[in-house]
This record gives C-alpha cells, sequence and structure tokens, in this order.
C-alpha cells in the first residue's frame, strides 16, 4: 500500500535528513525545508523539520545498525521503500492509530531487537504536532495508548 500524503512528506523529510548525516556535503537539510516550506509554508516549516531531525537523531542513536534509505534526490529511488523506511512509516501508523503494541513491537525491529521508548516518545509527539488527523491535543505530553 502506497504512503499517504503525510507519511510521504515525512519520509521525505527523513530522507534528506539521513543524507545530510551520511553525506554531510550535500547539506540535505536544505531540501528538507524546501520540502517542507512547499507544504505546510514558511512560519511552520522549521517547526516541522526540527521534530523530523529529532526523530531521526533518536533512531540514529537508538540503532547499531546504520539505517537503509532511498535518497530523495532520485526520481527514480524515492518511489521505493526500503525494508528500514516501510518499518518507520509502519510504527508511525501503528502511533496514529492508537496501536501500542504494535508500534512497541515495530519500534523493537527498527532498533535492532531493542526497546526504545525514546523513539515512540518522539514518534507521538511529532504525530500530534504535524499530524492532519490526530484528534488529541498537540501538547508535547507523552504518548498515550489511544493514539496521536
Amino acid at each position: 500500500m502506497a504512503p499517504d500524503p503525510f507519511s510521504r512528506l515525512t519520509l521525505g523529510l527523513m530522507r534528506w535528513h539521513f543524507q545530510t548525516f551520511a553525506a554531510p556535503d550535500t547539506q540535505g537539510w536544505l531540501m528538507a525545508l524546501r520540502l517542507a516550506t512547499a507544504h505546510v509554508g514558511p512560519r511552520a516549516a522549521g517547526a516541522l523539520c526540527y521534530d523530523v531531525v529529532a526523530l531521526v537523531q533518536v533512531l540514529r542513536s537508538a540503532r547499531a545498525s546504520p539505517f537503509r534509505f532511498n535518497p530523495e534526490g532520485c526520481a527514480l529511488c524515492r518511489n521505493w521503500l526500503t525494508p528500514d523506511e516501510r518499518r518507520l512509516l509502519d510504527l508511525l501508523d501503528a502511533l496514529r492509530h492508537g496501536q501500542t503494541g504494535r508500534a512497541k513491537a515495530v519500534a523493537q525491529m527498527l532498533c535492532d531487537g531493542v526497546p526504545s521508548d525514546d523513539l515512540l516518545a518522539l514518534g507521538g509527539i511529532y504525530l500530534r504536532r504535524h499530524a492532519p488527523d490526530c484528534t488529541q491535543p498537540r501538547a508535547p505530553a507523552a504518548p498515550s495508548s489511544k493514539g496521536c
């Protein structure tokens, strides 16, 4: 199943930030900021990118292995999900739909078998602040079992 527009935007932003860490000279963060600005406007783009970077960082620090991603700048490659990207979108989908058990299992797979409460917490915060289908208040509180 293809990612919905919010998941697709999140994936694109994360890919640009992963590229920034993999090849700093590419300055992928600038492309992420452009992408965010095109989707949410200049006032909200900075906060969106900041929250995506926080999610990328917690994921990078929780894993022993590198996160495999496709380059967002490649028109063909960006249409395909790596297994890591698919798990990441599955995690966000589980959190969006209040499926805490599924979210914990996927987070553990994403983090090389180690549970990551930080990844779950930041994923919930990111979704509450930015996902259009969140019904709970967008305060930066810990994720509840009811979804975003």
